[in-house]
């Protein structure tokens, strides 16, 4: 077809643009034959080829785009777009916490051997290193595990990889293997070392749990004993106070008596320089008086002088020189009534009390007839 004809060609006017609806009419026409399916495919294919370039970046990944195989540049989340066969995308999550396991039997400073499980917790924390300088991130981080964990077990002895120093060892392998991650480039950043296992070989394993539970026992001991010393001894501190506090005040207390005394005696001795007999008279009376006032005779002067006798009968002290009426007898004054010669005294048996009466009647006027003496005295206080 020539494009020069007039009516014919890809438009009615040769001065001005083509007309498109009229070229699509054309290739789609009977007569448009093999061009128009080229024209079709390519156009399909350039269809196909532009949508499978749309990709989409999460939020917790990031995108490196490769250009013809060097770096381009690194995405973060959304929707993008490669063109397909020209770009690379290596999409990488960079907040997923990743875990690797390393189990190796090393040296320790004492030269014994221990059996070490490690557990290393990383992420990505730059895609472009990552991908692009280091070829085997794993690999590399086993062996960089790998070397740390033996210089930290090289550097303690046994007991401070099992037991007395774990926790600051995990500290220093974290330490360490990130400083060696680093210096790789490698893109990693090391988030927590734990040592999950670690133990001494299978021969010697009971015996040096023996070892360790004895330490535990001693470290137990030491602590209750250190508990029991902190609870006893405020308690002794405060009765040793107590006790100083005692003390000081029995001894204020025979310090102010003694001092008491000494002035007494002081002023009893002035008194006695200023009248001597007075004081001397004065000091017996007060001192029969008190010697009697504890005393038990009693006194009495009868007006019939020497010739009669006095009996005196202690009948307060009577009841409990008899026995007690029987349980099946009853008292005078059970009723109520009239309580006879005896209210007042304990239930005693009057038969009983008559005849003790008559015995000390009898008894006190044989002595009395001996002795020849109108006055008598019985051991009975009255003043």
């Amino acid at each position: 077809m020539n494009p020069d004809d007039k009516g014919g060609g890809w438009g009615s006017d040769s001065s001005g643009p083509p007309d498109l609806e009229r070229i699509f009419a054309q290739l789609f026409s009977s007569g448009g034959g093999y061009q128009r399916w080229v024209i079709v495919a390519v156009v399909g294919l350039l269809v196909i080829w532009f949508g499978s370039g749309i990709y989409q970046v999460e939020e917790r990944e990031r995108a490196v785009v490769l250009r013809l195989g060097p770096f381009h540049e690194v995405l973060g989340p959304g929707l993008h777009w490669q063109p397909r066969f020209i770009d690379d995308v290596l999409i990488t999550n960079v907040t997923e916490l990743r875990t690797h396991v390393h189990s190796s039997s090393m040296l320790t400073r004492d030269e014994n051997i221990v059996n070490v499980k490690l557990s290393v917790q990383y992420r990505v924390s730059d895609p472009k290193n990552y991908w692009l300088e280091i070829s085997d991130p794993d690999e590399t981080l086993s062996q960089a595990s790998e070397s740390a964990l033996r210089h930290e077990v090289g550097s303690n002895s046994m007991d401070d990889v099992l037991v007395e120093r774990r926790g600051p060892i995990q500290q220093e392998i974290q330490t360490r293997l990130q400083s060696y991650i680093s210096d790789y480039n490698s893109g990693l950043e090391i988030v927590k070392v734990n040592i999950q296992e670690a133990d001494p070989p299978e021969a010697v394993k009971d015996a040096f749990n023996d070892a360790i539970k004895a330490r535990e026992d001693k470290n137990r001991l030491s602590n209750e004993a250190e508990a029991y010393a902190n609870s006893i001894l405020p308690q002794a501190r405060g009765q040793s106070a107590r006790l100083i506090q005692e003390a000081t005040a029995d001894r204020d207390k025979a310090i102010a008596s003694a001092q008491g005394e000494a002035d007494r005696f002081i002023s009893l001795y002035q008194e006695y320089r200023r009248a001597p007999q007075l004081t001397r008279d004065r000091l017996y009376i007060e001192t029969m008086e008190h010697v009697l006032s504890r005393a038990g005779k009693v006194v009495i002067d009868t007006p019939g002088g020497e010739g009669g006798n006095l009996i005196y009968l202690p009948l307060d002290r009577l009841p409990g020189m008899v026995g007690r009426t029987p349980s099946g007898s009853d008292p005078a004054n059970a009723g109520g009534g009239y309580a006879g010669p005896n209210a007042g005294l304990p239930n005693v048996d009057e038969t009983l009390l008559t005849d003790r009466i008559v015995e000390q009647v009898i008894k006190r006027l044989r002595s009395g007839t001996q002795n020849g003496q109108g006055t008598y005295r019985n051991s009975r206080s009255r003043r």
